[in-house]
């Protein structure tokens, strides 16, 4: 058919059982034979016709008006075998395990839904810029790994965004807006939102504030609701939601385990004078005040008391504690009778007992054999050896037979061990003060080494732990109150001293984070110290280390208690 002497043609009606490729090639040919700006016209819209005629006849997909739908799931393919209509409004592809891309959308600028969940999609790197009309997007269910800055940026009229169950490492700020702050006048797009929805994605935490403070900083509006990813870091948040987590910067402020300002109960009336860590994302402190062991855990659970005057006796007043393994602990008793250490289990129950009638007891550290020592003050300073024997039913502890105990004119204080060696803080003056090293020998206890000289600058030393590489880390109370970091050749690496007030303890984390034990608080600083070598995690405790963290094929372990008082 031709239809060059139509000079009078104003309108083509078409069956649409009829539009199909063939045809449509044959049909433009004879208009644009025609010399009639009409008829162009009428070619173009014939030929927007058929391309959506034949994405709808696609396998898998439907149209109804300026929707289009595709369900690839019985039919998975890499690339979409369509084409699509610039009035097209809502997009739906569904179902297919193998298309790990979106398709350009230039062109689309009336599109206001798009649906490509249940896809591979791995990553989005361009921009939805063309679509300005976007209303709507949901990517859930897809092993998407990346968004690309400014993806949503120019989407001003977005209002719902579904990212659930996707396998995303990262979600910042630029992925929304270029705006540096967020303010219903800076962003009045994003705070127009009514969903944002990232169940079921587990990330790091660090570096989201925005996104957890996005309801605050739009003026709480009502109508948004918000699904918050979980936490696989920083450490402490770790397995909590990001609306659960605490800090102006997640991972670079001092996040406040215990005390004024914690997520916890607990907090009144605490001194508290040690702290040890465990493999599960929590710390035991000593509270000195209310005489009591207590375990208080980063995920928002509430804290566990252990030991107390009920279970210990009424005469009880922990001071030190010190970490066995992931089952057993070492408490000192300052007790208003009889002076104890304690073998205690995680699960609370004391194990076994060891009394002297007078002195006083501070810290403990304990080699991987069992053998320990205790600080302890009586009528001369010292270093006094014990023996903890886990193997006997019931497990034993008591003074370590034939070996006499180090005496010295410095006061004993914060302990730790590292690669089965004690160290201990000498406390003198600010110029005599060291940190050294003692051996268990035969017949006596002997200090093998100067691990940190009097020249480093210790002032009033109190709590020592040591980290994965043999870092020490030293809480000292002397003026200003810091948190030192010295390497293993006793040299000085970091001073802090932001947000400490009296620290008393400190221990190391697997993540290297310091816990810092002050009288009224308890608090962890991110990156102060190098973290354990990467082992599979644990849900909870187990009987089958002896170390206080990871361990290293040489043994290398990574002290976690220490100490404290003036």
């Amino acid at each position: 058919v031709r239809y060059e002497s139509l000079t009078q043609l104003r309108l083509i009606s078409v069956p649409s059982h009829a539009l199909h490729a063939p045809f449509a090639i044959l049909m433009a040919s004879s208009l644009t034979s025609m010399a009639s700006p009409l008829a162009l016209l009428v070619t173009c819209l014939l030929v927007g016709l058929v391309q959506s005629q034949i994405a709808c006849s696609t396998a898998g997909c439907s149209c109804s008006g300026t929707t289009t739908t595709c369900d690839f799931t019985s039919a998975p393919t890499t690339t979409l075998p369509v084409t699509f209509t610039a009035g097209l409004t809502s997009l739906s592809i569904q179902g297919s395990s193998l298309l790990t891309a979106i398709t350009s959308f230039t062109g689309l600028t009336q599109l206001t839904s798009l649906t490509y969940s249940n896809n591979a999609i791995t990553s989005i790197t361009a921009a939805f810029s063309s679509s300005a009309a976007l209303n709507s997007v949901d990517l859930s269910n897809n092993p998407l790994t990346n968004l690309a800055t400014g993806v949503f940026a120019s989407n001003t009229q977005l209002r719902s965004l579904n990212l659930a169950n996707t396998q995303l490492s990262a979600f910042p700020q630029n992925v929304m807006t270029a705006a540096a702050t967020i303010s219903t006048a800076n962003t009045p797009g994003l705070c127009a939102m009514t969903s944002l929805n990232l169940a079921g994605v587990s990330m790091s935490c660090c570096g989201l504030e925005w996104l957890r403070d996005l309801r605050a900083s739009c003026g709480n509006p009502a109508a948004m609701v918000i699904s918050f990813p979980t936490c696989t870091g920083p450490q402490w948040f770790s397995g909590r939601l990001l609306n659960g987590t605490s800090g102006t910067s997640i991972c670079s402020s001092n996040f406040v385990v215990a005390g004024t300002g914690a997520p916890n109960a607990l907090n009144t009336g605490t001194l508290f004078t040690s702290v040890a860590a465990t493999d599960i994302n929590s710390v035991l402190a000593v509270d000195n005040t209310l005489d009591r062991v207590v375990e208080f855990y980063f995920d928002g659970r509430p804290p566990r008391v252990l030991l107390n005057t009920t279970n210990a006796g009424s005469a009880f007043v922990p001071y030190g504690i010190d970490r066995f393994n992931s089952t057993t602990y070492l408490v000192t008793d300052q007790g208003t009778g009889s002076k104890r250490i304690i073998l205690l289990s995680y699960a609370g129950v004391i194990l076994s007992t060891s009394t002297v009638a007078s002195g006083n007891f501070y810290f403990a550290a304990m080699q991987n054999d069992g053998r320990f020592l205790v600080s302890y003050s009586t009528s001369s300073q010292q270093m006094t050896p014990y023996q903890a024997n886990l193997a006997a039913n019931p497990p034993t502890v008591a003074p370590l037979a034939g070996v006499t105990a180090f005496t010295g004119s410095l006061v004993p204080r914060g302990m730790a061990s590292f690669n089965n060696t004690i160290y201990g803080i000498l406390r003198g003056t600010a110029s005599t003060s060291i940190v050294a090293c003692f051996t268990i020998g035969a017949t006596a206890v002997t200090q093998s080494r100067v691990a940190i000289a009097g020249s480093q600058g210790l002032v009033t030393p109190l709590g020592l732990a040591i980290d994965s590489v043999g870092n020490m880390v030293v809480a000292d109370v002397g003026t200003p109150n810091s948190v030192f970091v010295f390497a293993p050749n006793g040299t000085r690496l970091t001073t802090y001293t932001s947000g400490i007030t009296t620290p008393n303890a400190v221990a190391v984390l697997t993540s290297g984070a310091v816990v810092v034990a002050m009288p009224t608080s308890i608090v962890l600083i991110p990156g102060l110290a190098a973290p354990a070598p990467t082992v599979a995690p644990t849900s909870a405790p187990t009987s089958t280390s002896a170390s206080t963290s990871t361990s290293t094929s040489t043994s290398t372990s990574t002290s976690t208690s220490t100490s404290t008082s003036t």
